[in-house]
C-alpha cells in the first residue's frame, strides 16, 4: 500500500513506523524540517508528501491539530483521489466532521474521523513507537454509519497497528465521553500540579501523585484547543465534577465519617465496574 502521513509527532509517527515496518510505501509532511530529515535518514519514511503525490495514496492520515487539519484538507480537497481513504485522528470530532463531510461531499473523497486510544504525556516524534496501539481502542466516526464496505476497508488498512477493538460512533457522543474520561482528567492534573510547592513536598511524591499528575506534561497549544472547541460538553463535566467535590469536602469539613465511608465505598465500586467493562473490551 501506499500511505501518505501529515504531522509526524507521536501518533502520526507512530503509524509511519508501524506501516514502514510492514513493508508499505510511506510519505510524509511536517512543518518541521529537522524531523523530516530524521525520518528519512532512519529511513522510516520514503520521500516527502508534496501535494502532486496526494491522488496516489490507499490512505493519508492527518494527525495534526483540529484547526489545522480543516485548513489543510480545505487546501488540498481537489488533489485527493476518490480511491483515497483520508482520515484525522483529532481528539475533538464535531468541529472537524462538521467542515470535512461537506468538503468530502463537494469533491467526491472519501473521509472517515478517527481517535485512537492511545498515547503518551509525550507528544513529539521522538517517543513515536510501533506498538503504541497494540490492545487500544479505535474509534471511528463515519459520516454514515451503515458504509459497511468503507468501514471494512479501514480495518483492513490498520490491520499492522494491532488495535484490539473498534467503535462507531456519532461526532457527538463522541465529544460528549471524551469530555468525561479524558479532557477532564488532563484538567484536573493540570490543577493538582500547581496546587502547592512541589519542590519543597518532592520527597513526599508517591505513586498516587505520580499517576494523578502524569498527564499534566501535555502540549499545552493542541489541549488548548481541545478543550476551548469542545467548551460546552467539558464545562458541563466540570460542573458535575465539582459538584461532587465540594460534596466530599463538606462531608470532610464536618467529620462526618459514615458519609464519607459510603462515599468511597460508591467510588470504589464504581472503579471496580469500569476495571471490568476495560477488561471486556480489549
Amino acid at each position: 500500500m501506499k500511505i501518505g502521513i501529515v504531522g509526524l509527532g507521536l501518533i502520526g509517527g507512530s503509524f509511519a513506523k508501524i506501516f514502514n515496518k510492514s513493508g508499505h510505501t510511506v510519505l510524509a509532511y511536517d512543518i518541521d524540517d529537522n524531523v523530516l530529515s530524521l525520518a528519512k535518514s532512519n529511513g522510516i519514511i520514503d520521500e516527502v508528501l508534496t501535494r502532486d503525490k496526494l491522488s496516489i495514496y490507499d490512505l493519508i492520515i492527518i494527525a495534526i491539530y483540529p484547526k489545522q487539519t480543516i485548513e489543510y484538507v480545505h487546501a488540498n480537497a481537489k488533489f485527493f483521489s476518490a480511491n483515497t481513504i483520508i482520515i484525522d485522528c483529532c481528539g475533538i470530532k464535531r468541529i472537524i466532521c462538521e467542515e470535512v463531510f461537506l468538503i468530502a461531499d463537494k469533491y467526491c473523497f472519501s473521509f472517515i474521523g478517527w481517535h485512537p486510544i492511545a498515547g503518551t504525556e509525550n507528544s513529539d516524534f521522538n517517543y513515536s513507537h510501533i506498538d503504541i496501539f497494540k490492545d487500544a481502542t479505535m474509534v471511528l466516526v463515519p459520516q454514515k454509519q451503515s458504509d459497511i464496505l468503507l468501514l471494512d476497508k479501514i480495518k483492513y488498512l490498520l490491520s499492522q497497528a494491532e488495535f484490539a477493538s473498534f467503535i462507531i460512533t456519532t461526532p457527538e457522543q463522541h465529544d460528549k465521553i471524551v469530555a468525561l474520561t479524558s479532557q477532564l482528567s488532563h484538567l484536573i492534573a493540570s490543577a493538582h500540579i500547581t496546587c502547592s510547592d512541589v519542590h519543597e513536598e518532592s520527597f513526599f511524591c508517591g505513586n498516587s501523585f505520580k499517576d494523578m499528575t502524569r498527564v499534566a506534561n501535555l502540549n499545552s497549544k493542541m489541549w488548548t484547543e481541545l478543550f476551548i472547541k469542545n467548551s460546552d460538553y467539558l464545562t458541563s463535566v466540570l460542573d458535575l465534577f465539582i459538584e461532587k467535590l465540594v460534596r466530599h469536602k463538606n462531608i470532610i469539613k464536618d467529620k462526618r465519617e459514615l458519609e464519607l465511608d459510603m462515599l468511597l465505598k460508591m467510588g470504589n465500586k464504581s472503579k471496580e465496574e469500569v476495571d471490568n467493562i476495560c477488561k471486556k473490551s480489549t
